[in-house]
């Protein structure tokens, strides 16, 4: 996966243009990505992942694009 796709999940999960995904957006940044939005996000990971994502540890606080990446490189996950 690389960051383009983690963006476009992150977009679909969110049902958000995918031009509103900025580099560090966050729930800070997009009003979509609330608690539900979160779940809806680690839901789309995680199927798109192979059921990858869901466990790793940490990944249900990680409320920012930089964040979720820096887990999922962590696990070889993106590229």
């Amino acid at each position: 996966m690389t960051t383009a796709d983690l963006k476009k999940i992150v977009a679909t999960a969110l049902d958000v243009d995918p031009r509103e995904v900025a580099d560090d957006a966050s729930t800070e940044t997009l009003e979509a990505w609330d608690s539900l939005g979160h779940i809806a996000i680690v839901v789309a990971l995680d199927e798109a992942l192979d059921g990858r994502v869901a466990g790793i540890d940490g990944i249900r606080k990680a409320y920012s694009l930089p964040a979720l990446a820096g887990l999922l490189r962590g696990q070889k996950l993106l590229d």
